[in-house]
């Protein structure tokens, strides 16, 4: 929860993310030189490749440390899979945890995603800033300025999945950002879509390595195919229907891209996967494994909602969820996500956190096409959805009307992307099934549900620090 607590600890929110933004890590798998934690930097930094460079690594490394907001024990796939219908604490004796668990987060309690988020943004404005003053060689430049505008993005998707409205901040001002009014999800969208063609104008093809100056044969640092993955997300959420299947189509044909098998989905080499977190500490896999496998007893349990939807046949349900524990494969546990297998990397990582992968393409592509009335035959929404349920060893779909089709493509989402960054809990939302799904479900968790539940409480510190924010507090808190 280290990361969780530490911005609490500090003033006022912005400050906060200038301090982050003047801060650089280094992770060891993805820079060849070391970039010391915690040191005060010049905007001389951005006027040298390797330096300015390792800004950007330093925050992909933050982003994939175990504990952060993308990775690990408090991380938003967790605590939104808890939100939903599709993850439970095993022991009941987190009082964080149960707080998601039973939709019972308040102004008080409220999980500080939003100040992470806007630290993590404030630090990708710092590094367009540095880096557009610099004298840094243009293709270098435009690298790195790409990076930052994907970060950016990343980061607004799930802050308005979590908190809806949300203040737009687009540079390093504070006297700016410190009174931003929240505007809406749809504007928000809109300044995604803009950021993130300009990212993939200036990101290059090929994956590089930690210098930029080499083509990497992994696949942890952005390039345009990274940015053309999130940029389809966005046109799928915000129903641009063309762009969402068009943009995936680039990635479907692309030929460094294929489906894999469901043995070698989540493996370091799968071609599967467009974006992958490096492994920060080199004794450790992807950081899922840390967080879902046990020795003796799982911490965390995949919910009856989820394992209900599951077909007999279906090769995720033996693949990608285990039953027993580690070291005692004669006893029965609750069944959880087995996705990524290995804790410890031994000798070296073989699997990274994947953050984007083609079955995703696939599935947008397919409710893109759905909604355009390209619903079966060749080429159609059937099409796609089949070549994901084909890859899990089930017969076609038999749905073809939208309806059919629609509520076909929400089951194959749920088990598909199940634990994989808060796919589940977005898509009940985005598609208003989330009071009908939640109504079900949270008397089984012994809980109630209310709609306004579906969006989580800015911290109230955050509220009281930004004027604009008074009386602005989601409804139902």
């Amino acid at each position: 929860m280290k990361h969780l607590i530490n911005y609490r600890k500090n003033g006022r929110w912005w400050l906060a993310c200038c301090l982050a933004g003047l801060l650089f890590t280094s992770c060891k798998k993805l820079i060849e030189i070391d970039a010391p934690r915690g040191v005060i930097v010049g905007t001389e930094i951005y006027n040298k490749k390797s330096t300015a460079a390792a800004v950007l690594t330093g925050i992909f490394s933050d982003m994939a440390e175990f504990g952060s907001v993308y990775a690990g024990d408090y991380s938003v796939a967790l605590c939104a899979g808890f939100a939903g219908d599709e993850l439970a604490p095993t022991f009941y004796d987190n009082e964080y945890y149960m707080w998601f668990y039973t939709n019972q987060l308040s102004g008080l309690n409220a999980p500080i995603y939003w100040t992470n988020l806007y630290a993590l943004i404030f630090r990708a404005n710092a590094a367009m800033e540095g880096l557009k003053a610099s004298s840094l060689q243009e293709d270098l430049r435009d690298q790195l300025i790409g990076e930052a505008l994907f970060v950016r993005a990343f980061a607004y998707f799930h802050l308005t999945g979590l908190y809806g409205a949300v203040p737009l901040v687009l540079s390093t001002d504070w006297q700016v950002s410190g009174v931003a009014e929240r505007v809406p999800v749809a504007t928000v969208y809109d300044q995604l879509i803009t950021d993130l063609k300009e990212a993939k104008s200036l990101l290059k093809t090929d994956y590089l390595q930690a210098d930029i100056g080499l083509v990497s044969d992994t696949r942890l640092r952005p390039n345009k195919a990274t940015a053309s993955a999130l940029l389809s997300r966005i046109y799928l959420y915000a129903r641009h229907w063309p762009e969402a299947e068009a943009e995936a189509t680039g990635l479907i044909d692309d030929p460094r891209f294929a489906l894999e098998s469901i043995d070698r989905v989540f493996l370091g080499d799968s071609k599967e996967a467009i974006w992958q977190f490096d492994n920060v500490d080199a004794a450790y896999n992807a950081a899922p494994a840390r967080l879902y496998q046990n020795n003796y007893y799982p911490m965390f349990m995949l919910s009856d909602a989820l394992m209900d939807q599951f077909e007999p046949d279906d090769a995720r349900k033996e693949k990608w969820i285990r039953t027993t524990p580690l070291l005692d494969p004669t006893i029965t546990v609750p069944p959880h996500p087995y996705k990524y297998k290995t804790i410890e990397a031994g000798t070296g990582p073989t699997e990274y956190q994947i953050v984007f992968r083609l079955a995703e393409q696939f599935l947008i592509r397919a409710e893109a096409r759905a909604e355009q009335e390209k619903r079966t035959g060749a080429n159609s929404a059937a099409a796609d959805l089949d070549a994901i349920r084909l890859r899990a060893g089930l017969q076609p779909a038999t749905a073809a009307t939208l309806p059919q089709l629609q509520e076909a493509i929400l089951k194959e989402r749920q088990l598909e992307l199940f634990s994989e960054f808060g796919h589940r809990w977005f898509d009940l939302k985005r598609t208003g099934n989330v009071d009908a799904v939640m109504t079900t479900v949270a008397p089984t968790k012994k809980t109630s549900w209310k709609t306004e539940y579906q969006l989580w409480p800015i911290p109230q510190n955050d509220i009281l620090r930004n004027p604009s924010l008074a009386g602005q507090q989601n409804p139902g808190y």
